[in-house]
């Protein structure tokens, strides 16, 4: 669950609904600079599944007894964060192996900030039951990469696009998806950059996107990555009161009330 102040209220983005953002990105990737999406399906439905896992939390969230407000991707503990990552990774590995192996270096990557291209990334396992939960879901998750990437290697469907710089180009492609949307919905407009966003499969192939809020209220995002000169996104999110909640089933009844609200981005 994604959480920010909006015109006085509290808007809630779900990790599914800020998914399918980043699927919309995926869907719409590549031009004479950027390389297109190879696979180009199993990509879009990482992107758009990457988050996956918290679908059930979302349906019934959680509110943090030292705020009143719900947990977030960021301040729910890491002892359910890597729960709902593992069962995430899981269901992504049952539907296709490519986007299972995405988002299994997804989730495995939000441990060590994204697999050490984003050192921004702050947060840490406190306490020995978050990092012994966390050195489980690394250890499952690399057994579950190799039995994934086996398969890749002896799928034909696969069988060049399972190369060390085209899995890693893939992952860090996911990334740039995830960070972009993420950065929508929980900053809005304001300035932001995402570093090592490939332009093609080769190693070295990549470069710094950088998003421009303009004055009109579109995003400017430089260099340019999608294959139209603009297009729209957009999101759906829930206004709630922004107040101290006592309980849960208080914070769930205003959520389940409250005003949908769509929340769209010109990108150009």
């Amino acid at each position: 669950m994604i959480t920010r102040e909006y015109d006085g209220q509290l808007l809630v983005v779900t990790q599914p609904h800020h998914a399918e953002l980043a699927g919309q990105l995926a869907a719409h990737w590549g031009n004479e600079g950027f390389h297109e999406l190879e696979p180009l399906l199993p990509m879009i439905r990482a992107a758009n599944e990457h988050d996956n896992g918290w679908r059930e939390w979302d349906n019934r969230p959680t509110i943090d007894p030292k705020t009143g407000l719900p947990y977030t991707f960021a301040t729910l503990s890491y002892v359910e964060h890597a729960k709902l990552y593992w069962r995430g990774m899981t269901l992504a590995a049952e539907e296709d192996l490519y986007e299972g192996l995405m988002v299994n270096m997804h989730g495995r990557g939000l441990y060590n900030k994204r697999h050490r291209t984003d050192l921004a990334m702050k947060r840490v396992p406190v306490g020995r039951e978050e990092k012994v939960a966390v050195n489980r879901l690394v250890r499952e998750s690399e057994r579950l990469r190799k039995r994934l990437m086996k398969r890749l290697v002896a799928d034909s469907r696969y069988k060049n696009l399972v190369s060390d710089d085209q899995v890693w180009a893939n992952y860090c492609l996911l990334q740039a998806f995830d960070r972009i949307s993420l950065h929508l919905c929980w900053k809005g407009l304001i300035p932001y950059g995402v570093q090592h966003v490939p332009t093609g499969y080769r190693k070295g192939e990549e470069t710094s996107v950088n998003l421009t809020p303009e004055s009109d209220g579109s995003v400017r995002l430089s260099p340019y990555p999608f294959k139209q000169s603009q297009f729209e996104v957009s999101v759906t999110g829930c206004l709630v009161p922004m107040k101290k909640y006592e309980t849960d089933e208080e914070y769930r009844e205003s959520y389940y009330r409250g005003e949908r609200v769509e929340l769209k981005f010109k990108l150009t």
